[in-house]
Parts: C-alpha cells; sequence; structure tokens
C-alpha cells in the first residue's frame, strides 16, 4: 500500500510539474488556423485563464442550460457507479 501510495505521489508530482508544458502544448495547438476553423464551425468558444475564469464559465453554462431545461419541462435522471478510483460510468434515463 505505501508503494502505491508513492507510485502515486510521483505520478502527481510530475504532472505538476509539467503542466506548464503541457499548457504551452495546448496554446500553440489552440492557436492552429485548421483547429480554429473546425472549432468555429462546431461554435466551440475556447476559453482560457485561471481557474477562477473557468468556474465562471461553468456558473455560467449551468445557469444557462438549466434555465433551458426548465422552460422545455426537461428532466433527467441518472445512475453513476464509481469503478475504480477516477472512473465512474453513467446511465440516463
Amino acid at each position: 500500500m505505501v508503494q502505491q501510495d508513492a507510485a502515486e505521489a510521483d505520478i502527481t508530482g510530475n504532472a505538476m510539474q509539467r503542466a506548464p508544458e503541457v499548457l504551452g502544448c495546448r496554446t500553440r495547438i489552440m492557436a492552429l488556423p485548421d483547429v480554429q476553423a473546425r472549432m468555429a464551425k462546431l461554435d466551440i468558444k475556447p476559453v482560457g485563464g485561471s481557474s477562477t475564469d473557468f468556474a465562471k464559465v461553468i456558473s455560467q453554462e449551468i445557469q444557462l442550460w438549466a434555465q433551458v431545461a426548465k422552460e422545455n419541462n426537461i428532466k433527467a435522471a441518472a445512475t453513476c457507479l464509481f469503478v475504480g478510483k477516477f472512473n465512474m460510468t453513467c446511465e440516463v434515463s
């Protein structure tokens, strides 16, 4: 158990150290003209910034889609099952 925890901590540490590199790659990819054109065609609007900025975008999206669901009397029910530590499967009815 201790070895597993150490391995997980090492993975997390490596990921945190590589975060700036990954974000730099993402920025370069998002700037490619063909990527921008495809995203525009799909009406995808990329956002960037801090975790606070991201939380604001998510909050606005939740409010928008909650209103759409309310106006159209849409109700969803989901049953979710956690498989392992980080995986989840959901069935929506």
